[in-house]
């Protein structure tokens, strides 16, 4: 956005744009045809975490390698028709997480109807996008649930939809046993592999045992940072080959009584925060009456 003498009504008209520019809430960018930064707004780096001088320095640092085409489409298309809305994309942040967002742009001209460079919007919406598909999955879980009888169908199918919504590498249920002093068994999957365990009685006490502790008295458990794997027997898997990152557990509750947790670990896009918090336990809050009757139903069938 080139200046003009101060005080000329161009000038005045730029400051006003300008100041609009920075009030807008939406993240704004406009770049020269060399792709070189003319502006950035505040909502920008505010969303994304880039500067000025970031972009300046490598302006496609922001777009992660697999969108650079869809990017570059999208650019071309508005160049030939002047303007272009609702490209969805992906954005990086500076402390590298990826966003959603909305593209929408327009070219701008000079005096002669040449362009001159472009104007482009980001809309983030990494989080109604993340609020639609968990409510897709929740929806799907209680749907379906009645479906399964059987224990271990039923452990299977809530872990396998868990697995996906929260992005991890492993998801799994464990049991207790009626006393409520033992682990005794745990169920879901790793990777993508479905699997099942038996503990012996004993082999996992609650009372030697600091996670299940917490887990078990009723609160959820969150670790993003896991080096001393002793004393994990209970929740590292010996069928993943990974090596135990991170973990988050919610308890499930009936009628008061704790009959198991459902146990995410190893996210594989970063850690975990307090919305997984949030919405595990909403999962293990559905589910666990269906899974006390399921697992009624299998100890009458013995």
């Amino acid at each position: 956005m080139p200046g003009h003498p101060e005080g000329s009504q161009q000038a005045i008209v730029e400051k006003q744009y300008r100041a609009f520019l920075k009030f807008l809430p939406i993240p704004l960018l406009v770049q020269n045809m060399d792709h070189s930064v003319a502006y950035l707004n505040p909502a920008y780096e505010n969303t994304f975490g880039w500067t000025r001088e970031d972009l300046e320095l490598d302006p496609f640092v922001p777009i992660p390698a697999d969108q650079i085409k869809k990017t570059r489409t999208g650019k071309a298309s508005l160049l030939t028709n002047g303007v272009f809305y609702g490209l969805e994309t992906k954005r990086l942040t500076k402390d590298g997480r990826v966003l959603d967002v909305i593209y929408d742009g327009a070219a701008l001209y000079d005096g002669n109807d040449q362009p001159i460079g472009l104007i482009t919007t980001m809309r983030d919406i990494t989080q109604s996008k993340k609020d639609a598909r968990t409510t897709q999955a929740l929806f799907k879980i209680a749907k379906a649930l009645h479906r399964y009888s059987d224990l271990k169908s039923c452990l299977i199918f809530i872990t396998r939809q868990a697995q996906h919504l929260m992005n991890v590498r492993n998801a799994f249920i464990t049991l207790i046993n009626g006393g409520g002093e033992n682990i005794h068994s745990r169920t879901g999957m790793a990777g993508d592999c479905e699997f099942s365990d038996t503990f012996p009685e004993d082999y996992v006490s609650l009372k030697d045992n600091p996670i299940g502790k917490i887990i078990f008295s009723g609160s959820s458990y969150i670790k993003n940072e896991i080096n001393d794997e002793e004393g994990l027997k209970a929740w590292k898997l010996k069928s993943s080959m990974n090596r135990l990152r991170n973990l988050i557990a919610a308890p499930m509750q009936v009628d008061n009584r704790i009959i198991g947790a459902m146990v995410m670990t190893n996210r594989i896009d970063g850690e975990f925060d307090q919305d997984d918090i949030t919405l595990l336990s909403s999962i293990a809050s559905m589910v666990a009456m269906p899974v006390e009757n399921a697992s009624i139903n299998e100890s009458l069938r013995k």
